[in-house]
């Protein structure tokens, strides 16, 4: 790069005020060379869950990983709101608030890290449902519902994201489980474009479902060393979401020993699918193209001060820009335009030096050109086969998940035959049950039916045994009143007054017939009468 026109640019840069806070504001050099702001503020949400209360394992390693991507993300200006081991009451509260304070400013880029325990649900329909996991959430093996209501659907994260009027926003999540909000991306990633600065929501686990979170996070130091670096695939000093997926995915399956298979993608919205969100690397400080020799000229005189010398800010930005060169043809740019400035001893003294080990360097033999082209070569073939192998173990990795759910269907039509088998065998002991008490009833009807008959014949024989009686009664009732007549023929009325007595008494007692009693009363009144009237006649004479 010339050098005066790096001079001119820096000068532009001091000159123009909405550049003086670059930790606030992140800039970017599209491919054509036009300059955008891309971020105003970066702002991240950092979550460590590792003290777990209801029979999850702890994770004590989180908060030194929570702590590292808090230094990494200081680097690259994000303010950082941190919260541990949150109960869901804290963890949603958490969003919320994260949301309400940066989540409305359009020119906003969020980043959202999320490090614990996850967890992936089959729901009786089928369908698979992604969890992240507060510290009082049960484990789901002993309390499933317990876990439903304390845990984080990854639904509702989705919503967080709609809900968010930021145009970049990036959710990372250091534990593992299954979701449907994103869909997987395997595509290179692409270089800076206008396109970049459309709105996204992008998402990236450590892990798919059935795959357990380590204490020692693989995950989290690669997601540092993507963030100083080593994530910028096409080295253009830029980190885009897409990148740190790709990186992420290839690296953590290779360290991990393939026990880890991060999944990445965007939203499943098109209108926050577009963009990509972006990390100016340490090492990019300027991306520019080539302009015309007018440009150059116009742009330095716009650095000088009154009387055409150059500002001491200038002078300044240029050392900052040049100290760590290995360039010596820098350092005389800024002897050139500053003879006597600040640190123009220290300039002269360096640029020595680099003049004096360019010129003791040895010219690389072709042989040694060759080598190293075909080291470049064998590490890009090893990074192909790795590359090729983590494809394989993904492929064997999904063929086990398939056998896996084949398994576990047939264990589920299994549990489904026994469930099935059971109940004909409840069905059948309830068929008997029935019978048997049907079979109890109708002994029971039997037997009631027999005691009505016993019943029956008592109560004839009752009936039978009164007639007997009432008859014997009457026969007597009938031979006192023939007695009665008798005496009263014989004209014996102390003996028909003592059958009548006799008979009167039975009529009362067993209610007889009076009729022929009261006859019998008629003639011993008559006999009475008749003694009477002979008593009288007998008194005249």
């Amino acid at each position: 790069m010339n050098n005066r026109l790096l001079f001119g640019i820096i000068c532009t840069i001091i000159l123009c005020p909405s550049l003086l806070h670059a930790q606030k504001k992140v800039q970017i050099f599209n491919a054509q060379g036009v300059e955008q702001i891309l971020y105003r503020q970066s702002h991240a949400l950092l979550i460590g869950a590792s003290d777990y209360t209801a029979g999850w394992p702890d994770l004590p390693g989180v908060k030194e990983d929570i702590a590292a991507v808090e230094k990494i993300l200081k680097e690259h200006n994000f303010s950082i709101t941190k919260i541990l081991n949150p109960d869901k009451q804290a963890l949603n509260e958490a969003f919320e608030k994260f949301i309400r304070d940066y989540g409305l400013d359009e020119e906003n880029r969020l980043l959202v890290y999320f490090a614990g325990h996850g967890y992936t649900l089959k729901k009786k329909y089928g369908e698979e449902m992604g969890y992240i996991v507060p510290v009082d959430a049960p484990n789901p093996h002993n309390d499933e519902k317990g876990f439903i209501s304390k845990a984080m659907p990854i639904e509702r994260i989705e919503l967080f994201a709609k809900r968010i009027d930021a145009k970049h926003a990036l959710f990372i999540f250091d534990s593992c489980f299954s979701g449907s909000i994103f869909s997987l991306s395997r595509a290179i990633p692409a270089s800076i474009t206008d396109k970049t600065s459309k709105p996204v929501r992008q998402f990236i686990t450590s892990g798919d479902a059935d795959e357990e979170v380590p204490d020692i996070s693989v995950f989290s130091q690669q997601f540092i060393s993507a963030l100083s670096g080593d994530g910028d695939s096409n080295r253009d000093g830029y980190l885009t979401g897409s990148e740190l997926g790709s990186f992420l995915t290839d690296t953590v399956i290779n360290y991990s020993k393939n026990t880890q298979h991060p999944q990445y993608g965007k939203i499943r919205n098109p209108h926050l699918n577009k963009g990509d969100f972006v990390f100016i690397l340490p090492q990019k400080k300027l991306s520019v193209k080539a302009v015309s020799q007018s440009d150059k000229q116009k742009t330095s005189d716009t650095a000088l001060g009154e009387g055409g010398k150059f500002s001491e800010q200038a002078e300044l930005m240029f050392w900052d820009t040049i100290k760590n060169s290995s360039n010596p043809a820098d350092f005389k740019a800024y002897l050139e335009q500053f003879p006597h400035g600040k640190f123009a001893g220290l300039a002269r003294i360096r640029s020595g030096k680099l003049d004096s080990s360019v010129t003791s360097k040895p010219a690389i033999p072709e042989k040694t050109t060759k080598e190293a082209a075909r080291i470049a070569r064998e590490q890009e073939e090893a990074r192909k086969k790795r590359a090729e192998a983590a494809r394989i173990a993904r492929e064997q990795e999904e063929a086990r998940k398939k056998r896996a759910e084949a398994a576990r269907i047939a264990r589920e039509q299994e549990e489904a035959r026994k469930k099935r088998a059971e109940a004909a065998r409840i069905a059948r002991e309830q068929e008997e049950a029935r019978k048997k008490r049907a079979e109890a009833a109708r002994i029971a009807r039997e037997q009631e039916e027999a005691r009505k008959k016993r019943a029956e014949a008592a109560r004839i024989a009752r009936e039978q045994e009164e007639a007997r009686k009432k008859r014997e009664i009457l026969s007597q009732y009938n031979k006192v009143l023939s007695l009665g007549f008798k005496a009263v023929e014989q004209n014996n009325r102390e003996k028909s007054q003592d059958y009548y007595n006799q008979a009167r008494q039975l009529a009362d007692t067993y209610k007889l017939s009076r009729k022929d009693l009261r006859q019998l009363e008629q003639k011993i009144k008559s006999i009475k009468k008749a003694k009477k009237k002979k008593r009288r006649i007998i008194s005249t004479f």
